[in-house]
């Protein structure tokens, strides 16, 4: 249980820093900053990259091992890690919006 909550926490970590770094592109694009807007697209694709990674992992070393509430956790994350990709191509929308104004 104990590696289960770890995981969670870790997935969850990556991802919410990942549209973090997303956020703040939006912000640095909106002010004209494309190269740093550039930079944090980057850091926000890494930490959706590595929560994608932990995601594998914990499917495939099958800690779950028929828990539901695992089980629940894992659908749970791979929710999570859609919706932020899903955030990830709109800001990039937003980003070329931005790039074709200035």
């Amino acid at each position: 249980m104990t590696e289960m909550v770890f995981f969670d926490h870790q997935i969850h970590s990556c991802l919410k820093k990942a549209k973090n770094f997303f956020v703040d592109a939006i912000g640095a694009a909106k002010n004209g900053n494309l190269e740093a807007s550039e930079i944090l697209m980057e850091q926000g694709s890494a930490n959706l990259a590595n929560g994608e990674q932990i995601i594998n992992i914990f499917a495939q070393k099958d800690i779950c091992q028929g828990e539901k509430a695992c089980n629940l956790l894992l659908l749970q994350a791979q929710e999570s890690l859609v919706s932020t990709e899903n955030f990830k191509k709109s800001i990039v929308e937003l980003i070329d919006t931005y790039r074709w104004i200035n």
